[in-house]
């Protein structure tokens, strides 16, 4: 990361190359169970703040349905946990590092705050670079294009329309001949009845 951070010009497809070469993901992460209170408080404060961001930012990308709707294994959700906890993990080892803080407070936070700016735009463009870097938008439509019934969350109370979605794809529950399941034929006895 040293090297693409000295480099005069930062690209998004600089950025995409890098992570697709240094995969981020299996960046290791402290459990939240061992912070300390205020490295707790600290935590779930980064964690909302990236996910309203990202919510925000994936109703442009084409993502309107609520994140509810998805199970934790939903792919695009995967990313979304992982890569908040990877930041949130990282702004409490900064905050824990008095050089490193000294340094971020001096280069960022202080020019930012002498303009008046309090940091919703930088959070903003941040969270955007990073989900275009990610190219969320395309997973989300190959997750939805081959999604399964374990992308779902089985207990959303709402009008889940991803889930009717995905089952009129797969089920074929729109078809007015009643398509039969491999699964439903294999149980059935040679002579139609059920096993």
């Amino acid at each position: 990361m040293p090297d693409l951070l000295n480099e005069k010009e930062i690209t998004l497809d600089k950025l995409r190359e890098y992570f697709h070469e240094n995969d981020f993901s299996t960046m290791p992460i402290k459990d939240p169970s061992e912070y300390s209170e205020e490295e707790a408080m600290l935590y779930k404060t980064v964690l909302k703040l990236i996910n309203a961001e990202w919510k925000t930012i994936s109703k442009s990308l084409g993502l309107t349905h609520p994140q509810s709707c998805y199970s934790k294994d939903f792919p695009p959700e995967l990313i979304r946990d992982r890569v908040q906890r990877i930041i949130a993990d990282t702004v409490i080892k900064l905050c824990n590092d008095e050089n490193a803080f000294g340094n971020v407070l001096e280069q960022f936070i202080i020019p930012q705050l002498l303009e008046g700016s309090t940091g919703d735009d930088e959070l903003h463009n941040t969270t955007n670079a990073l989900m275009l870097t990610l190219d969320i938008k395309d997973l989300a439509k190959t997750a939805k294009e081959f999604s399964c019934d374990e992308d779902f969350n089985p207990y959303y109370m709402g009008e889940n329309y991803p889930k009717w979605d995905h089952n009129k794809k797969w089920y074929r529950t729109r078809a007015k001949l009643k398509i039969e399941l491999m699964d439903d034929l294999a149980e059935c006895s040679p002579n139609g009845e059920r096993r």
